[in-house]
């Protein structure tokens, strides 16, 4: 399970997001995102055709000793322009950066297995450090959680 080592292009996405708590809530949270974003796709203006993009990223922590770490997903689609923003949507812009792209096979259920290496094992020995910005999974248009789990799981590195 080797990364490939790509530098990205700034892309803009629009979709639909939410807070999860890692390992309680994203198997609740994450599913109803991308069923809503299909069944709300065909509102979306200017869609750029390719995978689908899942955005991982941090909440800031209340305090310092705030124990529950909250991230935001965000099931989304790359566009070219934002007019139109349908109501309810959220739009962001992700810069050009260098990342780690890890291809799994892994059903959806066990993609902490994917990011358990990608952190525990390949990042502490690849002379890399996880970057700032997103974490970022792509899903191709065939992309099934059980018949064909295939995606790619990103994740920003630096030297």
């Amino acid at each position: 399970m080797e990364p490939t080592l790509k530098t990205l292009s700034a892309m803009t996405l629009v979709g639909v997001s939410g807070a999860f708590i890692p390992e309680k809530t994203n198997m609740t949270v994450i599913p109803q995102l991308w069923d809503m974003l299909r069944k709300r796709g065909g509102e979306i203006k200017n869609i750029i055709s390719g995978p689908s993009v899942g955005l991982i990223n941090c909440l800031p922590l209340l305090s310092e000793t705030d124990e529950k770490m909250e991230l935001v997903y965000m099931a989304a689609v790359p566009v070219a322009s934002l007019d139109n923003l349908p109501a309810g949507m959220w739009a962001t812009t992700v810069p050009a950066a260098q990342y780690a792209v890890f291809c799994s096979s892994v059903k959806n259920d066990q993609i902490n297995k994917v990011i358990d290496y990608a952190y525990g094992d390949w990042l502490p020995k690849s002379g890399y450090t996880r970057a700032a910005g997103p974490e970022l999974e792509f899903y191709a248009a065939d992309f099934h959680p059980v018949k064909k789990p295939e995606f790619d799981y990103a994740v920003p590195i630096r030297k």
